[in-house]
């Protein structure tokens, strides 16, 4: 197999070790499928624990059988196709995790992006070619028939959507903190939070700033699922709200901020609706005004969180919407300013995979 490789493609001499390498890893994306789902197997039906509870000493394919009420067979299965991806080890007749299986059974992020791809994404991405041809969400039928995945959170079975919010929140959430002081390094007493989601932003700066209002501008459906989780907060007079359809032709945002705020928001649309919404934002801001975008530009980000948001835009593609991605930095900043904004600072390394833009209107001569 090798020898014909070289044979035929005599442009690509790397030598046999580096061919070999090639070809496994070629292998491993081609049972890819293989691999994540009999790790969610793992993980469903008790053999990761049992094997993490078992460090050290390990379990045999019969002990691990009568531990987990599994047949002998089933065992076997899942442990040789975990030695193949490197999740286990064999040692004489017990199986040990790795760290690769450690981090499968343990890691946070980990477990979220696997429930995510599975309860949400892998259905889906079956209609990926489709959607890439046709601009359209084509894999989002596998969950509802929404024309986007947004208008349907509410609606999505509570599995899912609980994938979905935890996936959303895991990224986002860790900074929020973060960018708070950078937020109120001015005095801000009005903010608006544009696709403000399910107010958890909202909620950090409430409860930081007794003196602060938000506004809240989202589509229906996410003011509900706000409404629903701010109703009994003792700052819930301080937070408004302002439905709209930002891709509709007559949307409008309401005027006078201080600044204007948006989380993981742009990557949910197009480079054409991008720059309509960031020309409603500067509309929303006073003279002065800041716009604070914190979102995941893929290009600076350390290695396992690019990793993670490059293969996330596919998900946008075939499921979310059809025509959004993970943009990096140059395209925002180029977008910010055909809107009309000045790119005043730009802060790395907020939270697991974050950066923050601080944006002003630019002045008009």
């Amino acid at each position: 197999m090798l020898d014909s490789l070289f044979q035929t493609t005599p442009r690509f001499s790397p030598g046999r070790q580096n061919l070999e390498e090639a070809m496994l890893e070629a292998q491993k994306l081609a049972f890819a499928p293989v691999s994540f789902m009999v790790c969610m197997a793992m993980k469903r039906m008790g053999v990761l624990t049992a094997l993490e509870d078992a460090v050290g000493e390990g379990l045999s394919v019969d002990g691990a059988a009568e531990r987990l009420d599994l047949s002998v067979y089933a065992v076997r299965i899942l442990f040789e196709s975990g030695l193949a991806m490197g999740a286990l080890r064999q040692q004489d007749d017990r199986f040990h995790l790795t760290k690769l299986g450690h981090v499968l059974a343990l890691d946070t992020m980990t477990a979220i992006n696997f429930d995510f791809i599975y309860d949400v994404c892998f259905k889906g991405l079956f209609h990926l070619e489709e959607a890439l041809r046709t601009g359209k969400p084509a894999g989002l039928k596998e969950l509802g028939p929404w024309p986007t995945v947004y208008e349907g959170l509410n609606e999505l079975p509570d599995h899912i959507r609980k994938s979905w919010l935890a996936f959303d929140h895991y990224y986002s959430d860790s900074a929020f903190g973060a960018a708070l002081p950078m937020i109120f390094a001015e005095d801000v007493r009005s903010l608006l939070d544009i696709g403000g989601n399910t107010g958890r932003f909202a909620r950090t700066c409430l409860t930081a700033k007794p003196q602060l209002n938000v506004t809240i501008a989202d589509l229906p459906s996410q003011i509900e699922l706000s409404q629903a989780e701010s109703q009994n907060e003792p700052w819930r007079q301080r937070l408004h709200y302002h439905a709209v359809d930002l891709l509709s032709p007559h949307a409008t945002l309401p005027s006078g901020f201080q600044a204007a705020w948006m989380s993981q928001f742009l990557v949910c649309f197009n480079e054409e609706d991008v720059l309509k919404i960031l020309q409603l934002a500067r509309s929303s801001l006073t003279p002065d005004g800041r716009l604070f975008i914190l979102d995941t530009f893929w290009d600076r980000q350390p290695k396992v969180p690019a990793y993670c948001l490059l293969q996330t835009s596919p998900y946008f593609t075939a499921i979310a919407n059809g025509q959004s991605k993970m943009y990096d930095t140059r395209t925002i900043v180029r977008l910010t300013h055909e809107a009309g904004f000045r790119l005043e600072n730009i802060i790395d390394n907020l939270g697991i995979s974050h950066s923050l833009m601080v944006l002003r209107p630019q002045q008009d001569s």
